[in-house]
């Protein structure tokens, strides 16, 4: 059921060839990924610094956050965002 790689046009090969050195097979390359998180805020900063990318979009239940090389990764909101329950759990 699965299809062939060999048979797909350019499987295998960098999608920007003029980028690729020669005779250097950098494997397969995402031009963008979308994550679902649940503190919006936090994972925007950790990817942010993670993959020195840029937030371009922001609202209040995503981001986009956009590479030097165009590479997007989208950050969306989902559920509700971890609350301090240990602190109000135990107070009385």
């Amino acid at each position: 059921m699965g299809s062939d790689a060999a048979s797909i046009p350019g499987a295998g090969e960098p999608a920007d060839t003029a980028r690729a050195e020669p005779g250097v097979d950098r494997g397969p390359l995402l031009a963008s990924v979308v994550m679902f998180v649940s503190d919006l805020d936090r994972s925007v900063e950790f990817y942010r610094e993670l993959l020195k990318m840029r937030v371009t979009v922001r609202t209040t239940t995503a981001a986009l956050l956009v590479g030097s090389d165009d590479t997007q990764v989208y950050v969306r909101r989902m559920g509700r965002a971890p609350t301090l329950w240990a602190a109000s759990a135990f107070s009385t």
